[in-house]
């Protein structure tokens, strides 16, 4: 189960709407990353294909952390929701 901060939750419900975007700071799964034998960086250049399918909405900026199995996302609320119901995501913070 991913942890996801409240106040993250609450943005992202706050700007669907008005189809604005937020920051955020998302953690990956270590089994998920192992499993594909990729680099994080791949791992996270194949979610963000997938979820931009499923919202058709695009993040506007990605930076992969890629020791920390991590990375940092602007983007809609729209995407970012869609984003937090992978099973990759293990949680994930609101960048204020």
């Amino acid at each position: 189960m991913a942890h996801i901060d409240p106040a993250l939750l609450k943005e992202v419900d706050r700007l669907r709407e008005a189809n604005r975007s937020l920051q955020a700071l998302v953690v990956l799964d270590r089994a998920s990353v192992a499993e594909q034998g990729s680099a994080v960086g791949e791992v996270v250049d194949s979610l963000m294909d997938e979820v931009q399918r499923e919202s058709q909405v695009a993040p506007s900026r990605v930076v992969v952390f890629k020791n920390i199995r991590s990375f940092a996302i602007e983007a809609p609320a729209r995407f970012i929701d869609q984003l937090l119901k992978h099973q990759q995501v293990v949680s994930a913070t609101l960048n204020e």
